[in-house]
């Protein structure tokens, strides 16, 4: 039971140690990283040999090492974790668990201590170690299991400043006492990236409708570049794709952020099915990297095959270990970008109708329930029904056969005009109630804009918005995604 007097700030006697999980906000919780050294087995047979560092090794006297498993007095333990930064990110968060056995019949362990130690490769401190005596941390049985949290160490300190510099860990226990295993458990500092919904997104979670107009993703047309604002990708021509990203985010600190940009897309609608072939992926930009603070525009290039409708809806989302998703994505595609903001969604949709020149686009319902009939409110919207693109021209909805068969034309703000055609007719808009789609099922609805003005000097807003009924055809109307249509006539 000999001892040697180490240069360590010893913890205070008599503070007990307290089980401390390593933690943080719910919706930031970052993906841990365990280093296991040993076997948890619960001292079986055979011993297991620890990997102490050279320094360590130069540390302990006669450098000569305890196994884990191994019984007997005057023996240090020592074993040391190295590269324990993950990817090289800051650490906000450690704890060490280790298991501990004394001798049997025998209190050799009452001056046994446990050190963290910080070792040059002769053995000498590079930075200030810790210890504590095991009756202090609280050993009062023959075998005990203790999780030392190394942010907030008993009796006081904090070592992750000490290993984020140094990037490894130094673990001794001396020297009655013997170890079953060691666990050092790390979790790295997490960021937040994040991309606008709307224009009023602060990136707070979840965020308020519309979430499918981000300001955030625009195309730019050939290789130009940057583009003051969205244009429809064009067929048969390389387009680029720009997201904005945005490392300032509410859920986190500032910090250097990692990761990768996905970005995908989609014939224009309203409910998408995320993880179905609803999206289609353009392509990811990989290990970008952005600075605290950073408004960063992403550039992707995109080359739009000739069969590849024009009319489309951009999906962006950021995935990141250090940023996860804050809940787990599912198959509404309107869900996910509302509860996260590394996702964003853009459904406008440019058309430049003018005298005897109509503009046809196609708007998808989509049914997100594969088993279930549900029904379906279609909304045009005016954001603006002062300046109104009723009063200056003409807006068309044609539905499909099993549409128009299936609904009972409730609604307002429309006039129908032939079979399956409708005209809007209320400059502040209009609703078509209890539209019935099938299980899983599609269903393309048409929508033309036409005028008789040769030039507007300003250009008009329409949504169009697909709202599902939470109960049958009785229930609320919960929305699912829409389309913004922007429209400039003769401009």
């Amino acid at each position: 039971m000999s001892k040697r007097a180490v240069g360590f700030s010893c913890a205070t006697p008599g503070v007990l140690l307290l089980l401390v999980l390593i933690g943080g906000p719910s919706a930031q919780a970052q993906q841990e990283q365990v280093f296991l050294s040993g076997i948890a087995d619960d001292f079986a047979m055979p011993t297991e040999a620890p990997s102490p560092s050279p320094g360590l090794l130069a540390h302990i006297p006669n450098h000569v090492v305890r196994h884990y498993d191994e019984a007997g007095s005057n023996i240090w333990f020592g074993t040391t974790f190295t590269a324990i930064r993950p990817s090289g990110r800051e650490i906000c968060g450690a704890a060490i668990e280790i298991q501990l056995r004394a001798e049997e019949s025998d209190t050799l362990h009452s001056n046994d201590y446990l050190e963290f130690h910080f070792l040059n490769p002769d053995g000498t401190p590079r930075a200030t170690a810790w210890g504590i005596l095991l009756t202090t941390l609280g050993m009062n049985s023959p075998q005990q299991t203790f999780t030392v949290d190394l942010a907030a160490l008993p009796g006081g300190g904090n070592l992750l400043p000490t290993l984020n510099s140094q990037d490894f860990l130094d673990v001794l226990v001396q020297d009655d006492s013997a170890v079953d295993y060691v666990k050092l458990t790390v979790k790295p500092c997490g960021f937040d990236v994040w991309i606008r919904d709307n224009s009023d997104d602060t990136g707070v979670e979840p965020s308020s409708n519309p979430v499918w107009m981000s300001p955030d993703i625009r195309v730019c047309p050939g290789f130009a570049g940057k583009c003051a604002s969205h244009v429809n990708p064009t067929a048969g021509e390389f387009n680029n794709v720009y997201v904005t990203l945005r490392n300032n985010g509410p859920l986190a600190p500032p910090r250097w952020a990692n990761g990768t940009l996905f970005v995908y897309y989609s014939a224009a609608g309203g409910a998408a099915r995320w993880g179905s072939s609803d999206w289609t992926l353009i392509g990811s930009i990989p290990d970008v990297s952005l600075a605290p603070n950073a408004v960063q525009d992403i550039e992707l290039p995109w080359w739009v095959r000739l069969d590849t409708k024009t009319h489309v809806c951009l999906l962006a989302r950021w995935v990141s270990e250090g940023d996860p998703m804050t809940f787990p994505e599912v198959t509404n595609t309107l869900e996910n970008a509302r509860l996260n903001n590394n996702i964003a969604w853009k459904n406008i949709t440019v058309l430049r109708p003018y005298a005897g020149m109509p503009e046809s686009t196609g708007f998808l319902l989509r049914n997100l329930k594969p088993t279930q009939t549900v029904w379906t409110d279609l909304q045009v919207r005016i954001p603006n029904p002062n300046w109104s693109f009723i009063k200056y021209g003409t807006l068309l909805v044609r539905l499909t056969p099993a549409l128009w068969d299936s609904w009972s034309r409730q609604g307002r703000g429309f006039q129908i005009v032939g079979t399956r055609l409708l005209r809007i007719t209320d400059p502040e808009g209009a609703w078509l109630q209890g539209l019935v789609l099938g299980p899983g099922a599609t269903e393309a609805v048409e929508l033309t804009f036409s005028t008789e003005y040769q030039e507007v000097p300003s250009p008009f807003e329409v949504q169009v918005i697909q709202h599902d009924r939470s109960n049958g055809s009785t229930g609320d109307a919960i929305e699912r995604g829409g389309v913004g249509y922007q429209i400039h006539i003769g401009h």
